[in-house]
């Protein structure tokens, strides 16, 4: 099912994003986030509410830490990661429980399950949502989708958002950290985009779309999740777009070993004498 968006916000033109390609022998593994025993009702979600008021964890999926922290202290409130199975919107309006609901109304595929990240930041608290990958992997792609909530700020505003007009945008930069936490590399998505003089070219994307992540190489062993948005306050700059996306499909690669060129074991084997050695290095519019 769609959600069913008004025809002066949509406007039909494809964001074609490709899937990188696989280097033959690489090894590739997908986190689907289908089959998460925290999610055994329809219609739910996991934030990593465990009774405790406050907690710092995170979900562990094929080796891949996606961390989050969980705080009842004064209310409920969450940041880092969860993981949805919502279909429907919890209020017809712009309202922070379709935090949760990703504007496909379900994974990408049509899948049951995804993830949803939440990278606050502000004068009180800045905590992003990252994923610290496996050992042995690189990161090779994810798809990526709005909220409800964030499209439904952005569209219609609320009560602490502003539509968004000429000139606004709402981007996500996936960073690449190396073991020390310094930025390797980042790949920008763009959410949604209404820079254009010509309004008929505003969008705010409301399907998957496949982010290719190969070039933040194999140095980066954690990725983080950073959110920017031109609607912030004009005193204290605090971001009003809500810094929140949903994820799906995951991918991370295990390079292929590099085999000698047919020449290169040629020339290895002129020295040879009877001994056998073998190498080894190891948009869419709306």
């Amino acid at each position: 099912m769609r959600l069913a968006i008004a025809p002066a916000l949509t406007l039909a033109v494809a964001l074609v994003s490709a899937t990188p390609a696989a280097r033959a022998g690489d090894v590739l593994t997908t986190t689907t986030f289908e089959g998460f025993p925290g999610l055994t009702a329809p219609e739910s979600y996991a934030n990593n509410a465990s009774g405790s008021s406050v907690g710092d964890g995170s979900f562990a999926f094929n080796g891949n830490g996606f961390n989050n922290h969980y705080d009842d202290t004064f209310g409920p409130y969450w940041d880092g990661w969860a993981i949805s199975n919502q279909t429907l919107p919890t209020s017809p309006n712009a309202d922070f429980m379709n935090q949760y609901l990703a504007v496909p109304t379900a994974g990408a595929g049509g899948s049951s399950n995804y993830a949803v990240a939440y990278s606050p930041e502000s004068v009180f608290r800045s905590n992003y949502a990252t994923i610290t990958l496996a050992q042995g992997q690189s990161a090779y792609s994810i798809d990526v989708a709005n909220t409800l909530y964030a499209f439904m700020a952005i569209t219609q505003g609320d009560g602490w958002a502003r539509a968004f007009g000429l000139g606004d945008s709402f981007k996500l930069s996936i960073e690449g950290l190396d073991a020390s936490g310094q930025v390797v590399g980042s790949v920008d998505v763009t959410l949604a985009d209404y820079t254009s003089q010509d309004s008929r070219d505003w969008y705010v994307r409301d399907d998957w779309t496949t982010v290719d992540l190969t070039s933040l190489g194999s140095a980066a062993r954690s990725l983080r999740f950073d959110f920017e948005t031109t609607d912030v306050g004009a005193l204290d700059g605090e971001a009003r777009t809500p810094l929140t996306a949903a994820f799906d499909n995951f991918t991370t690669f295990a390079p292929a070993a590099a085999v000698p060129e047919p020449a290169t074991w040629a020339l290895m084997s002129l020295g040879l004498a009877g001994t056998l050695i073998f190498g080894r290095s190891g948009w869419r519019k709306v």
